[in-house]
């Protein structure tokens, strides 16, 4: 089991002074400021705008602009997400054990805003690429810098919220402004990303320039989070754990409760990949619309998802988080209806309110999960007398990169099976690879979301006392 206690970076706390601390009262009450809890937050901006801008344009500038086989750009992007799991651990136990005067976390937080902003320069500019071998060997080491960076600052970030208070109610005020900050980087990534590009050109230069404009502001959203964190408070690590990793996991395997709340997080993710991946091929070789339009349905569907969390967070008061999910879920599935009109219409108007429902069901879906999460971190301190949050944000975060992996790779052999053209410029695509398109945009999230639907009704956390554990929740 491990004592931790609460110190600011620059001061030393005895280990017999700090073991002896009453973590969880007098220490558990303090606040956050407004101020820290926003910079801390501009951390999730810099990781969720990376992340999307790479999840929404790197497949289709491989495929449509350097002429690579859609098989085969989707293999190299999967191939090193799977690799790139192994910074996660790796990174966690580095941070574990690092002692600065910046702390243990926030030196992480640096080295992976920068390698983060350098490679999604290298990503989206590379040089002439001279043969297929060369490309793989290019892309492969660009993407493996990014999955260092986004690893070396994702996961330190990750514990922060823990260490700097152990009060539920501030640690749950952090997070809420953790998912603004989470859909201002999507919004970015998703929307402005695009059009950027579309802004610049829509050619093969263009991708590069719209990519150094955006590593600029994850970088600076990433240095926000550096510096404004420089007085948050950070947990000493007094005492080490013996139980094995492979121990650990058979336990958490356990947790029926959480169980489903990874597995959900893991189909939910691909059945989004899926979604994300095809938009801008949906809109210009489905609908031949121009890709800023792109940016369009992602500011629709981003805007509504951020107004609707009242909404959201009074179901999730009266109804419980697992029914708000599912509803959530539902609605979801009314909304990709949507595609199947736009893709036999082409109207504009019909894509702006599959946008509005979309994002609607999306804020609830998004809301219910990160809040069911702390859940069941609580029923799993109960249970076994020990604190693995990290261990159980790692899994979330394995299940979230091997689901996206996994979803990129179907999703470019689907492709590459229904006859779809690659080319280094649009090119009329025959009926088949359309279809395939929207099933991929529809269809295939739809039942991702139903199948996790099932899957938290089920098995999801139905135990009231664990919410009001939350408010007081000391360290064992």
């Amino acid at each position: 089991m491990t004592t931790e206690a609460l110190a600011v970076p620059g001061e030393n706390v005895a280990p017999d002074v700090a073991a002896s601390a009453s973590v969880g009262s007098a220490i558990g009450t303090e606040e956050v400021s407004t101020g820290l809890a926003l910079g801390w937050s501009s951390g999730a901006t810099c990781s969720s705008l990376a992340i999307n801008v790479v999840g929404i344009l790197l497949l289709p500038f491989m495929t449509s602009r350097l002429g690579m086989a859609a098989a085969t750009a989707g293999a190299i992007i999967s191939l090193n997400k799977f690799l790139g799991i192994g910074f996660d651990p790796l990174f966690g136990f580095l941070s574990d054990r690092t002692r600065t005067s910046l702390g243990r976390r926030r030196p992480y937080l640096l080295l992976g805003s920068v390698l983060i902003a350098v490679s999604l320069v290298a990503l989206f500019l590379p040089p002439e690429l001279s043969s297929p071998s060369f490309a793989m060997i290019y892309f492969g080491i660009a993407l493996t810098i990014f999955g260092a960076g986004y690893a070396a600052f994702r996961v330190p970030y990750l514990t922060m919220s823990a260490e700097m208070t152990t009060s539920s109610y501030v640690r749950a005020r952090m997070i809420s402004f953790k998912v603004v900050a989470i859909s201002l980087g999507s919004l970015l990534g998703l929307s402005l990303a695009p059009g950027l590009v579309d802004h610049f050109g829509s050619d093969r230069a263009s991708y590069g320039k719209a990519a150094i404009v955006l590593a600029a502001c994850s970088l600076a959203a990433g240095l926000i989070c550096f510096i404004s964190t420089r007085r948050a408070r950070f947990a000493l690590r007094i005492e080490h754990s013996r139980s094995s990793l492979l121990a650990n996991l058979r336990s958490l395997l356990a947790n029926a409760p959480l169980a489903a709340i990874v597995g959900s997080k893991f189909i939910v993710a691909v059945g989004i990949t899926f979604q994300f991946s095809c938009v801008a091929y949906f809109v210009t070789l489905v609908t031949h619309q121009r890709v800023a339009v792109v940016s369009l349905y992602f500011l629709i569907q981003t805007v509504i998802s951020v107004v609707t969390q009242p909404f959201w967070l009074g179901l999730v008061r009266s109804r419980g988080k697992r029914l708000t999910f599912c509803l959530a879920s539902l609605i979801y599935v009314v909304g990709n209806l949507g595609w199947l009109g736009v893709a036999a219409t082409g109207s504009t108007p019909l894509l702006v309110v599959t946008a509005l429902v979309v994002g609607v069901a999306g804020g609830g879906t998004q809301l219910t999960i990160e809040a069911m999460l702390p859940d069941v971190m609580s029923l799993d301190a109960a249970r076994t007398g020990l604190r693995r949050e990290g261990v159980i944000a790692a899994l979330f975060s394995v299940a979230e990169k091997l689901s996206s992996g996994i979803a990129i790779v179907m999703l470019g052999g689907f492709l590459s099976l229904a006859g779809f053209i690659h080319s280094t410029h649009d090119v009329a695509q025959p009926a088949s690879a359309r279809d395939a398109i929207v099933l991929s945009i529809s269809v295939i999230p739809s039942l991702a979301v139903l199948i996790s639907c099932l899957l938290i009704y089920r098995w999801g956390l139905r135990d009231p006392r664990v919410s009001e554990s939350l408010r007081s929740e000391p360290l064992p």
